[in-house]
């Protein structure tokens, strides 16, 4: 995609004492046209969600009192006397099979991961076996030392060796007296194939639909989508609809009222831009930057950096010219600590080259054909031990920088996730 150019930014200051320009002032201007936007106003930057994964050892006992619970009484108690956690089972699609949810709190721990045979759980085999989701509420009220502490001290609980794998973030930025033009997104250059726009807030909207570019006549859309879950996803919509969906308006009122200083609206809609990262893609921009990026904490001092990514990568245009509202919505907002500047590059571990994707190839079409016949993760990894290329596929996952150790029990998960997939989404037809 083409650099877009900027904006020059003065102020009514900047200006009443010469030529220089303010880089938070809210004129924009270039040779053929000036916006003064001096009437935006940004109600909050908000983190909205953290997932923490965690890969680790299930603790046997508990997990049986968690799925006594989900299937019985539906009320589960670390210890006798605390306050009670919803349980309930998961469906496949989720990936884990229980959750336990203390909307009080604002958490939600899913425990138990389906790509991963029960009876090897039971024995205490490592998988991926913890995510933890916590509310925006909750992480509006706490530091981030304070939310990584309650995050690991879960895993502690219910886990008997655990380390952090990925971390997803949301990142909201909540904006007056702007909305999307009707003609929006065609103006908006983004790298996603996936785009959904909605014209009405609803239960489906916030809780998946399928990827289909919706759109209804010529007037502005209530929520636009960009990218899917499963990457860096940007979403636009009506923030001061969704929050009287969601019984949250006296709290996200109050955020805005205090952020704002007293200037907030609440007669005027409130419109949110979210970025969302994957923890795939924390990884990646983990991995350009040369440290891992696993934990929250690890994370914290980048959140500024990466909204600016991400409000580059997709971004609204006036011309060759970047949106002024656009360029004011990515460049002023903080989240925790200031930009850095540092300039984010997403490098995959994975190897592409044409070894992996061989590799690959073989391993992916073997399991489909055992699938058809119904075997298990075992018999398969029993049958790729046998081939000729079995001693260079080791060798591969390490070069990868997989521990030897775990090279084995990796490609069995790789395997019994390739067998699960199929047989839920029917490709072991």
């Amino acid at each position: 995609m083409a650099d877009l150019k900027l904006f020059q930014r003065y102020s009514y200051s900047s200006l009443s004492k010469g030529t220089e320009e303010d880089p938070k002032g809210r004129i924009f201007k270039t040779p053929r046209i000036t916006w003064d936007l001096s009437h935006i106003l940004i109600c909050g930057t908000f983190v909205d969600t953290v997932r923490q994964n965690y890969h680790g050892q299930l603790k046997p006992e508990l997990y049986q009192k968690i799925k006594e619970a989900a299937e019985g009484s539906g009320e589960f108690r670390f210890l006798e006397g605390e306050h009670p956690w919803a349980a309930r089972r998961m469906g496949k699609a989720c990936g884990y099979r229980y959750a336990l949810q203390d909307n009080t709190r604002g958490i939600i721990l899913l425990i138990g991961s389906y790509y991963q045979a029960e009876v090897d759980l039971l024995e205490g085999r490592p998988a991926h076996h913890l995510k933890i989701e916590l509310s925006p509420q909750l992480l509006a009220e706490a530091n981030a030392n304070a939310i990584q502490t309650t995050l690991d001290s879960f895993a502690c609980q219910l886990m008997s060796a655990h380390e952090a794998s990925g971390v997803a973030v949301h990142l909201a930025v909540d904006v007056q007296q702007w909305s999307p033009d009707p003609g929006f997104q065609n103006r908006f250059i983004t790298r996603a194939r996936i785009t959904r726009r909605f014209d009405g807030i609803s239960d489906a909207e916030f809780h998946g639909l399928s990827e289909v570019a919706v759109t209804y006549g010529d007037k502005a859309a209530e929520s636009l989508t960009f990218g899917k879950a499963a990457s860096l996803q940007l979403c636009l919509y009506d923030k001061s609809k969704q929050i009287v969906h969601a019984d949250k308006v006296d709290f996200m009122q109050a955020q805005w009222g205090e952020f704002t200083e007293g200037e907030f609206d609440p007669s005027q809609p409130v419109w949110r831009i979210e970025a969302r990262f994957h923890h795939s893609v924390v990884n990646e921009i983990g991995e350009g930057m040369g440290k891992p990026l696993k934990r929250w904490l690890d994370v914290v001092p980048h959140l500024t950096d990466m909204w600016r990514y991400a409000l580059t990568i997709n971004r609204a245009k006036d011309g060759t010219y970047i949106d002024p509202v656009w360029q004011l919505l990515r460049d002023d907002p903080e989240f925790k600590v200031p930009a850095s500047g540092y300039k984010i590059v997403r490098k995959k571990k994975e190897d592409v080259s044409a070894v992996a994707r061989n590799f690959g190839n073989v391993l992916g079409n073997l399991i489909s054909l055992y699938a058809r016949e119904g075997r298990n993760a075992d018999y398969i990894l029993i049958q790729i031990k046998r081939l000729s290329i079995y001693p260079k596929l080791l060798e591969h996952l390490a070069r990868r920088g997989q521990a030897k150790d775990q090279v084995e029990q990796d490609l069995k998960d790789f395997i019994r996730e390739g067998l699960w997939k199929r047989r839920t989404l029917g490709k072991a037809a």
